[in-house]
């Protein structure tokens, strides 16, 4: 975007709080979830699309449309299509700015595509009374202890609970407080103690047995292009902070 001239405000990498999980549960964190890092919802910082539009929100008409046209391309022309399990269909731009970082990440746009249409087609899929009604009996489960630790989730999830008791306090990349720590600690106990994902995913692995038989190769490849994009991605933003060290040096 910079070589297309436009100065994005560059981000730095937000706590990892929402895995993608088949209970479909939104804030719904992992239990390995980095407690270095706490909940990315009481981080105070632009997220990656945040500053994108931050900055489009600055620019003259013209600029904005010359802008859109570096991000994404000719909106209008060569736009991908990917059917999805619904009947439905995403579409993907071919081009642009954002196109070059997936190629960059995942090697290949088929790759990141597939990986965006698997997410769809699970949350899809999840919609199951099966599946549902594991989610709801989980869920108490995990409020119930919750509750005996101190926090009173409701419908919520412990993420949107810690912006709601916190707010959004701690610069990117700096550590939680004792009080989010506690949260935190209490969330992961409470999942393990409830069996949240392994109640969930047998409900969706039970209501969806031939879909996940015949899909199993396809997603294992796309969880390992996942890890390696994500490994991939902190390597550059590891090089951009000590770039932005050095210049910082420089100026001083």
């Amino acid at each position: 975007m910079r070589e297309a001239g436009f100065d994005v405000p560059q981000t730095q990498q937000l706590p990892p709080s929402d895995r993608f999980n088949v209970s479909g549960l939104s804030g719904l964190s992992s239990p390995t979830l980095d407690s270095q890092l706490g909940y990315a919802s009481t981080v105070d910082g632009l997220s990656p699309s945040d500053a994108l539009d931050s900055l489009a929100q600055t620019l003259e008409p013209q600029q904005e449309e010359a802008y859109r046209t570096a991000l994404v391309g000719p909106v209008a022309e060569q736009m991908l299509t990917a059917e999805l399990e619904n009947g439905g269909s995403l579409s993907f731009p071919s081009e642009g700015c954002l196109v070059e970082a997936d190629l960059k990440l995942y090697g290949d746009l088929e790759t990141s595509i597939s990986i965006v249409v698997l997410m769809n087609d699970v949350l899809f899929l999840a919609d199951h009374t099966i599946v549902t009604e594991a989610i709801r009996h989980a869920k108490a489960d995990y409020n119930l202890c919750m509750q005996e630790a101190g926090y009173d989730i409701g419908t919520a999830s412990a993420s949107s609970h810690a912006a709601d008791l916190f707010g959004r306090y701690k610069p990117v990349g700096s550590p939680p407080s004792r009080d989010e720590e506690s949260l935190l600690e209490a969330d992961q106990t409470c999942q393990l103690q409830s069996e949240m994902h392994l109640r969930t995913s047998n409900a969706f692995y039970t209501a969806n047995d031939s879909w996940v038989l015949s899909e199993t190769q396809a997603i294992r490849a796309l969880a390992e292009a996942s890890m390696l994009a994500e490994e991939r991605a902190n390597a550059v933003v590891a090089q951009l902070e000590v770039a932005g060290d050095a210049n910082l040096s420089d100026r001083q």
